[in-house]
């Protein structure tokens, strides 16, 4: 049988897309996270008996009912997915056998690390597998108060760090990577060969991934498409909000308080909080365990919001750093892989569309609305791009590749120009990497098409040379523009820009984004109709200053 393989949990068969891909879907890579074991490390598979059907999606991680297809909503109660969903899936070509060593792509989904699953369909990756003869899998974590909280009682007499660390998601995709380790050879995959890759939260859980000690050695190359320095202590999880080091309004602690007053037990938070103080931790422990998935998300997202402020990567200094990131990075004490790291050009676009009130500008003043978003990608870009890439390159580490899509010719649809509704926004390149057009917040219908999949064979030609080679180069093809390595000196070549043909195709810049740059550029900005709302925007991206002047 063509999809049938033997891995360490026992037999399992498969099945084959319609170009001819073979996938094996809700493949479990670790001991559901339920009962006793949530919000603990994620432990290997039990095996199975007889032969698994692996040919259905195994479940979403708990989430809102956001990015959901093709989940469904259905009991109505606002959310999707279950504790029990760490499961991966695997992508190969045809005529891969268990006696290949192909390059293995290891993709962590995107969402805001409080959604998202691997399901989706935009991030099938049978096209990518079959086109360039790599071994594909993608992978869920757990999210939100699943995936990263944590509460004193929870580890009360651990003498474990990584049981106290709360990075409950980080460790799941740190399990995935040794699942990989461990099985990915009946596959066809090279064990010893593996590229991390991920957008948005994704692209944000690969610079942990970068950055975790546990880590080291389980991967190869590392691929972040508009990830973030996202790392926060882990006092901000484990201390009261008005502690003199104070915790989040969704800390362990604070959650615990509007459990008891949700349950009538104290009336308000300084009688929750005095309660609090005389449990046990064995009492907050079976609180704790004793609510619902849905219970807890109702406490700390009332409203729904798809994003809301979650606790998420702490630096506990066990899974991660206890110092901040680009410190490690300035430092040289990460994992030192090749690199490739970039943003999309209009990243803030898409979340502005996504607010009634910028809607309203949009259509009054298209400018001011682009305008707006394009200091907040370049701070994007600056900060967790350029930033990123000089500090290593500082500590001696060359093999850095920079990028930024460009692609913004979606035209007009349902009535909309997306072009300046959206333009290069957050999200729309992962098509490109993927080769399939089902984008997850963006339509992108029929709009240039001849050129859009022609940028797209070229962007997965780079991320698969990259998985074979630690260097993007000239893509598999050796035909394709040479994406060279960031330089630091001022003025030379850092980076590629994907664009289509008709809008200078794609091509090496020596663009950079600093702090100062970025500062002068929109103090100097003359082309905002409404003054105000620069001055606002100076203050958001640089709180630490007062306005001159903007």
């Amino acid at each position: 049988m063509q999809t049938l393989r033997t891995i360490a949990q026992g037999e399992l068969i498969g099945q084959v897309a319609d170009n001819g891909a073979l996938v094996w879907r809700g493949i479990p890579y670790a001991q559901p996270p339920v009962g006793e074991l949530r919000w603990k490390p994620p432990r290997p598979p039990l095996p199975w008996r007889g032969r698994l059907d692996a040919i259905k999606d195994g479940n979403a991680c708990f989430q809102s009912l956001h990015l959901a297809p093709p989940f469904i909503d259905e009991d109505g109660d606002g959310f999707i997915g279950s504790e029990d969903c760490l499961y991966l899936n695997i992508f190969a070509p045809t005529d891969s056998t268990s006696g290949d060593r192909l390059p293995v792509m290891y993709y962590l989904p995107g969402g805001g690390n409080v959604g998202g699953h691997n399901a989706s369909p935009a991030y099938d990756g049978s096209v990518l597998a079959q086109t360039h003869r790599v071994i594909v899998v993608t992978v869920n974590y757990r999210l939100g108060m699943m995936g990263w909280f944590m509460h004193p009682a929870l580890a009360a007499g651990s003498n474990s760090a990584i049981e106290r660390s709360g990075n409950w998601g980080t460790l799941d995709t740190i399990r995935g990577l040794e699942w990989v380790r461990d099985n990915i050879g009946a596959f066809g995959g090279d064990l010893s060969n593996v590229t991390i890759f991920g957008e948005s939260a994704g692209g944000t859980n690969v610079f942990s991934l970068v950055l975790s000690p546990l880590a080291r050695g389980l991967f190869q190359q590392a691929i972040s498409q508009s990830g973030a320095l996202l790392e926060m202590p882990l006092t901000t999880a484990l201390n009261y909000a008005d502690d003199e080091v104070p915790g989040l309004p969704n800390s362990g602690p604070e959650v615990v308080n509007a459990i008891l007053i949700r349950d009538g037990q104290a009336k308000d938070r300084a009688a929750a909080k005095a309660l609090q103080s005389a449990m046990s931790a064995a009492q907050i422990r079976q609180l704790l365990y004793s609510q619902t998935p849905a219970q807890l998300h109702h406490i700390v997202n009332p409203s729904g919001a798809r994003l809301y402020p979650a606790p998420r990567l702490f630096s506990d200094g066990a899974v991660l750093p206890d110092v901040p990131a680009l410190q490690i990075f300035a430092s040289g004490r990460f994992n030192r892989v090749p690199l490739i790291i970039g943003t999309n050009r209009d990243e803030r676009r898409l979340y502005q569309l996504l607010e009634p009130s910028w809607q309203k500008v949009l259509k009054e003043c298209p400018q001011d609305y682009m305008s707006y978003a394009a200091y907040g990608s370049l701070a994007w870009k600056q900060r967790h791009v350029d930033d990123v890439a000089r500090a290593m390159a500082g500590a001696g580490h060359d093999a850095l590749y920079i990028y930024r899509f460009d692609w913004d010719e979606e035209g007009i649809i349902h009535g909309m120009d997306f072009s300046t509704a959206v333009g290069a926004g957050h999200t729309v390149e992962i098509p490109f990497v993927f080769g399939q057009w089902n984008s997850l917040l963006v339509p992108l219908g029929d709009c240039d098409e001849p050129q859009r999949r022609a940028l797209s064979a070229s962007v997965m030609s780079y991320w698969a040379q990259m998985a074979y080679t630690g260097t993007p180069g000239k893509g598999r093809s050796g035909t394709e523009i040479e994406w060279k390595q960031w330089n630091n000196t001022a003025g030379k070549e850092k980076m590629i820009l994907f664009d289509s043909a008709t809008d200078g195709g794609i091509r090496m810049s020596c663009e950079e984004v600093t702090a100062q740059s970025l500062k002068t550029a929109l103090v100097n900005d003359k082309s905002f109709k409404d003054r105000q709302l620069q001055s606002t925007l100076f203050k958001a991206l640089f709180p630490e200053e007062e306005n001159k002047g903007a």
